[in-house]
């Protein structure tokens, strides 16, 4: 009899726990919970991407194709718009044509309609998307690597920490209207040498020779990517006209530049070019042979409009870090005669300068 009793209470306290919601949810989580997971690593890896954090946005996007694998997701809408941004990912951050190649036929497999999140269109990935559609590869194409037609296999845990995710996952994302928000950063220093003509700025002796010299300058510059290869900023350049040694000289040749900037590569590296326009000082030293006063060395104050251009050269150091070297070549413009107590002259102005970038 005690047996049986004992038996009984066996029975209906395990019975009891498997009816038990939280032990069905321990067991095996709910599709809705799995996309809200997915939702999460979409966004994250979004946050990452606009970050210049590309192999963790990568990481991130292949754990959530992991998840859509597992819990038999591999038909989702979800997981359509995750292999869309995969691509953008491979493509326009890791210049990887086939990884992105991929991860849009298998986009297309799910979602003959998908289309590039406009705030990271491209003509390379618009291009690519057409090509798919147009070759039938939704329906033809084999599977990529790894789970469930991702580029690569083995994907890295990133669990993501927002449990929230977008409500329709082909819907417009609020905030992902536009372009990337995608600051910078810059500190640079250089050497410089000008063609100028006109005055001296102190003694008014008539500059012979034309070319003078600008031993350093610094500048700073911060921006905002407009696009994945447009960017806006403004510069403050301080130039040191070192040489010179009459009394009352300036010492400083502070200039301010507002520059448009056009990236090569998307990912902020490579060969760029610039257009510049602002005002100020670009200060040089002319040694005094002729006229009034002999001796010395004065300066040429060239401006006080500056116009100009530049071509460079970043170098990626990690995700977020560039090194870049670049030539500018700037115009001043003399407009008014005297600008701040400054007698200006008209030059062309050529430097070099190495600059650190930080993207945030």
């Amino acid at each position: 009899m005690r047996s049986a009793i004992a038996i009984g209470v066996v029975v209906c306290t395990a019975l009891w726990y498997l009816a038990s919601p939280g032990a069905a949810v321990a067991q095996t989580p709910s599709q809705e919970q799995v996309k809200a997971n997915m939702r999460a690593l979409h966004r994250d890896a979004i946050k990452r991407y606009d970050d210049f954090e590309f192999e963790a946005a990568r990481d991130a996007l292949r754990e959530a194709v992991a998840l859509a694998a597992e819990h038999g997701l591999e038909e989702d809408p979800l997981l359509a718009r995750i292999f869309a941004d995969l691509a953008v990912v491979y493509l326009s951050g890791l210049g990887d044509q086939a990884g992105a190649r991929r991860a849009l036929m298998r986009a297309v497999e799910i979602n003959p309609e998908i289309a590039i999140d406009p705030a990271y269109k491209s003509p390379e990935l618009d291009a690519m998307l057409d090509e798919i559609r147009s070759r039938g590869s939704a329906s033809s194409a084999d599977p990529p690597d790894g789970a469930s037609g991702d580029p690569q296999s083995d994907p890295k845990n990133d669990p993501g920490s927002d449990p929230e995710g977008l409500e329709d996952p082909l819907a417009p994302r609020p905030d992902r209207v536009g372009t990337p928000k995608r600051l910078f950063a810059s500190l640079g220093a250089g050497t410089a040498g000008a063609f100028v003509t006109g005055n001296t700025e102190q003694v008014g002796n008539e500059i012979q020779g034309g070319v003078a010299p600008e031993l350093a300058h610094t500048r700073v510059e911060f921006g905002v990517f407009l696009s994945e290869h447009a960017s806006a900023s403004a510069e403050v350049r301080v130039g040191f006209p070192i040489g010179a040694d009459l009394p009352g000289r300036a010492i400083v040749a502070p200039a301010g530049l507002l520059r448009l900037r056009y990236w090569l590569a998307p990912d902020a590296s490579g060969l760029r070019l610039s257009f510049a326009l602002g005002g100020g000082y670009v200060r040089h030293t002319v040694e005094l042979t002729s006229g009034d006063q002999t001796g010395g060395t004065d300066t040429a104050a060239a401006g006080p409009l500056l116009t100009g251009g530049s071509i460079g050269y970043a170098i990626p150091i990690g995700d977020t870090v560039r090194i870049s070297l670049d030539s500018d070549l700037l115009f001043g413009v003399p407009v008014v005669a005297r600008f701040a107590g400054a007698r200006t002259v008209f030059g062309v102005h050529a430097s070099a300068q190495a600059s650190l970038l930080l993207g945030f």
